[in-house]
């Protein structure tokens, strides 16, 4: 017997419409005002207490078929890990979201046939049972891509306490002279990295990313030649030397001498494309220490800074002209009729034309030079058009006559006009709209890219210094911020979102690295701090 509280003695009729019953007799003033019959009045102490027997033994029955629903669902799960450590590609699984976190790495950024193989080293590396630093910060990045996407504070608090646990791994790795060496140690610090970016949200966000990167190189020192004999190892020093590189350009610091040696005997490895790969790394490397010697004083006259950024673009234009087949794409023109259909095409594509490539890593190559040859111009651009101004400070020093300058600085702007152009056209292939897709989509949805994340992963970079050149029109900066924020929300990459903030206050780039800044997470994305 269970008591139900006071119940209301009123007639049937005023309880349904809520109206106050008199209870008079033989019947209420509200019926008779209604010329309804009245149904009388309920025993209130009758209804005080009410026999739940059957509604106990009911909810039993459902308890305990839950719990056999539940018994018989872990039993699946364990059946499942089962199979899973049996297998080659073998992980600890613990619950749901771990097996959505893990599968949402291996699908986005482990890739197959022609689309990259980029982190294809990450899945060697995993152990077939146990924690380690590489499995938690593979949960991490998963996680705290899922919570971008699905904007869940409480899975990027998951992905946090997993970064914790493989940051307190690596670091007890590192303490160890045999296990410092090790290729997991160096895997979980490319994840950790990898983390900096799915979170960004300001300066705090991109200094750890550099301590990551800047701890790579240093480890990478400390295996020496011996990692590039073997494929793997190999595979990942080529993977971190452009971070390292992109990251010394934009902090003014030179590449070590080891590293640039390394850089030259992994340059003598391998295939022709592998090979040319690395003569571009080279190349970054020389430009790379020419930034750090402007930064630190070592050039300071405006003509000796522009001959130097000239010979790195020599460099690159002959490295450029050398192309292995490998690296050709084809340009496919867009009918710039007006008419409603290629209004919808003008949100797909900025420009008269798009790009398709062999694969997604020569996309990125071909990005990553387009994006390192932007910058050498800047600084071509701007000394050119610093001579040209204060022209009769350096009379008898200069290189060209001094009206020569002027033309040299346009020169300048139109190449990088081309280059921008160039990065532009290789956004659809990037995010997977081509063909079809770009001639009947309103615009390009990045989840349906068979490059998976990877595609906008690497995209970004490139994107924003396109958008971010003096000479890129504003349509081009609200088109970039568009893609931005399609990556961003779509494949949980914040620092999408923060290259978007950054675009729409008219920030540069160094804003991240230079000064103290945090950015919000998005309009839909609450901190991780922030109840669920």
């Amino acid at each position: 017997m269970v008591f139900r509280g006071k119940p209301s003695g009123g007639c049937s009729r005023c309880r349904s419409r809520r109206l106050k019953c008199d209870q008079k007799t033989p019947s209420c003033s509200q019926c008779i005002r209604a010329d309804q019959k009245c149904t009388g009045y309920r025993d209130l102490t009758a209804l005080m207490f009410e026999n739940q027997s059957d509604d106990v033994i009911r909810k039993a029955k459902r308890i305990h078929i839950k719990a056999a629903l539940s018994r018989q669902k872990l039993y699946e799960s364990e059946q499942r890990y089962r199979r899973l450590q049996q297998s080659p590609q073998s992980q600890q699984l613990t619950t749901p979201i771990d097996d959505e976190a893990a599968c949402f790495v291996y699908g986005n950024y482990i890739l197959d046939g022609k689309s990259a193989n980029h982190y294809s080293f990450i899945e060697q590396l995993l152990p077939s049972n146990g924690d380690s630093a590489i499995r938690s910060a593979m949960k991490a990045v998963g996680l705290a891509a899922l919570a971008n996407i699905k904007t869940a504070p409480n899975l990027m608090r998951a992905a946090r306490e997993e970064y914790t646990t493989a940051l307190a791994h690596t670091n007890q790795a590192l303490r160890d002279q045999s296990l410092s060496k090790e290729d997991s140690t160096l895997g979980a610090v490319i994840l950790l990295g990898m983390f900096e970016i799915m979170t960004c949200n300001g300066s705090g966000s991109m200094q750890r990313w550099r301590n990551h990167v800047e701890g790579a190189g240093k480890l990478i020192e400390w295996r020496g030649e011996e990692q590039l004999r073997n494929l793997r190892g190999l595979s990942m020093f080529r993977h971190l030397k452009i971070s390292i590189i992109t990251n010394n350009i934009y902090t003014g610091k030179p590449t070590s001498s080891f590293l640039t040696h390394l850089c030259q005997v992994a340059s003598e490895i391998e295939t022709s494309e592998t090979r040319f790969i690395d003569k571009f790394s080279n190349i970054a490397v020389r430009f790379s220490n020419f930034c750090a010697a402007v930064k630190n004083g070592e050039l300071t006259e405006p003509w000796s800074i522009l001959e130097a950024a000239l010979s790195v673009d020599n460099d690159l234009i002959r490295w450029s002209s050398t192309l292995p087949s490998f690296f050709s794409y084809r340009t496919v023109p867009v009918d710039r009729d007006l008419d409603t259909q290629v209004q919808v095409q003008a949100r797909v594509v900025y420009g008269d034309h798009y790009h398709i490539y062999n694969n997604l890593s020569a996309a990125m190559v071909l990005n990553n030079y387009r994006a390192l040859r932007m910058v050498v111009h800047e600084y071509i651009s701007g000394y050119a058009g610093e001579i040209q101004q204060l022209k009769h400070q350096f009379l008898g020093a200069a290189m060209l006559p001094t009206n020569e300058y002027s033309k040299l600085k346009s020169q300048s702007d139109e190449i990088a006009k081309h280059l921008v152009a160039g990065i532009c056209a290789s956004v659809p292939y990037h995010l997977g709209a081509v063909g079809n897709a770009v001639q009947n989509n309103t615009h390009i949805d990045p989840r349906n890219s068979p490059h998976g994340a990877l595609g906008g992963y690497a995209l970004i970079w490139p994107l924003y210094l396109a958008a971010d050149r003096a000479i890129s029109p504003p349509s081009l900066k609200r088109w970039a911020i568009m893609y931005m924020d399609r990556i961003g929300y779509s494949m949980g990459i914040n620092q999408a979102l923060a290259m978007s903030v950054l675009l729409n206050r008219g920030l540069p780039s160094r804003t991240l690295l230079d000064t103290e800044m945090e950015i919000p997470l998005g309009p839909d994305m609450p901190s991780e701090e922030s109840s669920d």
